[in-house]
């Protein structure tokens, strides 16, 4: 392999395209390990081709119910969520999301209740961080109707390992039931994205 040093590489005057590579070359390297590649103020990267190992792609996923659940009194109860609609690398199983790479997260879920009478009935919605509860959202009922209970959208730093879970709490005074009507615009879901 022959070697050239120089300071710059210009093309001839009048010529204002410069080729890096012909039909001989499959890879081009520019510098080695440690060094920092510059790209200037003022300079446009124009890409055509295949970009691999630039920039972030958000990944995550979305999970919800298919059936319904009943949740004892006064406990919080881990929710089931056997419906994958989106799952993007493989980290959610068991009901809960696995953290596999360190970064920010959007985290958002939703319980939806299956009109369960009462007077002053208290739920809960947590999304749970490796066992311990870190997003919480709550609404008091009195009616007989059907209620969505949400834990509104929130970013989270979380490290590799990290497991995200869907528990909901009532005191309703007997068991109550959540429904399984997973992203119907009313459904039970948990949802995981990371942003960066």
């Amino acid at each position: 392999m022959s070697k050239i040093q120089v300071d710059t590489i210009d093309t001839r005057s009048g010529t204002a395209t410069m080729q890096i590579g012909s039909t001989n070359t499959s890879t081009i390297n520019i510098g080695v390990s440690g060094d920092t590649v510059n790209i200037p103020s003022g300079v446009t990267i124009a890409n055509a081709g295949t970009a691999t190992g630039f920039g972030f792609t958000p990944y995550g996923a979305c999970v919800g119910a298919v059936s319904d659940q009943v949740i004892s009194d006064s406990t919080w109860t881990k929710v089931a969520l056997a419906d994958e609609f989106v799952d993007t690398n493989g980290e959610f199983a068991s009901d809960k999301y696995t953290v596999t790479t360190a970064g920010t997260y959007q985290l958002s879920a939703q319980v939806y209740e299956n009109g369960e009478s009462g007077s002053n009935v208290q739920w809960q919605v947590g999304i749970y961080k490796n066992g311990t509860i870190l997003l919480r959202g709550a609404q008091t009922t009195d009616y007989a109707v059907a209620y969505t209970f949400p834990a509104a959208p929130a970013l989270v730093t979380l490290s590799a390992s990290d497991y995200i879970e869907l528990f909901v709490f009532h005191n309703k005074g007997s068991n109550a039931s959540i429904n399984g009507t997973s992203m119907t615009g009313d459904g039970t879901y948990l949802s995981v994205l990371r942003v960066r």
